[in-house]
């Protein structure tokens, strides 16, 4: 209970410092969003009389409290460039950017454990060669990379989806987890080989130890071993990876997104960027960092409950 409330607070403070370093950095930025928004027809006088309208001429730690306060309110603003409210707008958006990422992350259970929990030996000298190639090609490629040549092949090439032309969610929902698919599969792939390889890595570690040797002179089978011993070990270790590994998934859909031109939170964010939509940036931003923290503490919480040595050692 000790360790829940330290790591509750723990995750408070994060979330605080990256809302304070989020405002900072975005207070002292180059670009005026209120000329960005009046483009030619600026003048003093309308520039003036904007500036005022967005709350941009209050002292920034005023508007950085008031900014804050909306966050435990529910009001985090209006956005310059949509004319309505942040909240709406995110929630908008948040459907799409949770379902792409929950589609990797089964895509990287899905294919990482069965892949990883067999023997490097399995399957001969060639098929090792050919697993052993595919795994250092998919880490080596970054996801965006993949995700321009998912989109020419399976896109341009095969028709298998029209890049950019996103179905609405509300009357082809089958068409919208269709092209999520390829997004998802650009975000999975190195992924998958990095979690094949801890796994792998994981499985030989445990293979060489005492208990193993002990079990085998006992008369158990391999596949019981593998089975009973060795697989539970492995998995126990593997939570805090995956934490890991979901916190990298959030932060490879921002760049996903944009490649695909999917409409979820992510290009709802570099668009704001651009366009200098503080509101927008602040509250995407943080909204972004509170699922990767999440992710982590969450992973970080099961690990301890699924390895009692972990707990064993916070009692001590």
């Amino acid at each position: 209970m000790r360790y829940a409330v330290k790591r509750v607070g723990s995750f408070a403070v994060t979330m605080l410092l990256v809302a304070v370093l989020t405002f900072a950095a975005f207070s002292v930025v180059s670009g005026d969003p209120a000329q960005r928004l009046l483009g030619t027809s600026a003048t003093p006088e309308r520039l003036a009389a904007l500036r005022e309208e967005l709350g941009l001429n209050a002292p920034a730690p005023e508007r950085f409290l008031k900014w804050l306060g909306g966050f435990f309110t529910g009001d985090l603003g209006v956005s310059f460039s949509y004319k309505q409210p942040v909240s709406e707008l995110l929630g908008s958006k948040l459907p799409v950017t949770l379902t792409l990422t929950a589609m990797s992350f089964l895509l990287i259970v899905l294919f990482s454990f069965p892949l990883g929990l067999i023997p490097s030996g399995a399957g001969g000298r060639f098929i090792g060669g050919v697993r052993a190639a595919f795994n250092q090609l998919s880490m080596a490629a970054p996801p965006f990379v993949l995700g321009v040549g998912i989109s020419w092949i399976c896109g341009v090439v095969l028709r298998m989806f029209t890049p950019g032309a996103f179905p609405d969610p509300g009357t082809d929902p089958a068409g919208e987890l269709r092209y999520l698919l390829f997004p998802a599969v650009s975000m999975a792939v190195p992924r998958v080989a990095m979690t094949v390889r801890m796994l792998r890595s994981g499985v030989e570690s445990e293979l060489h130890k005492d208990y193993v040797r002990a079990a085998a002179a006992r008369g158990a089978s391999g596949a019981f071993i593998l089975r009973r011993h060795v697989l539970r070990n492995v998995l126990a270790s593997s939570v805090t990876f995956l934490g890991q590994t979901m916190a990298e998934i959030v932060g490879a859909g921002v760049v996903i997104e944009q490649v695909f031109a999917v409409p979820g939170l992510g290009r709802l964010l570099i668009s704001s960027v651009l366009t200098r939509d503080y509101p927008v940036v602040q509250a995407a931003v943080v909204l972004l960092a509170f699922w990767v923290c999440l992710a982590g503490a969450a992973a970080d919480l099961v690990n301890r409950l699924a390895d009692p040595r972990l707990r064993a050692e916070h009692k001590a």
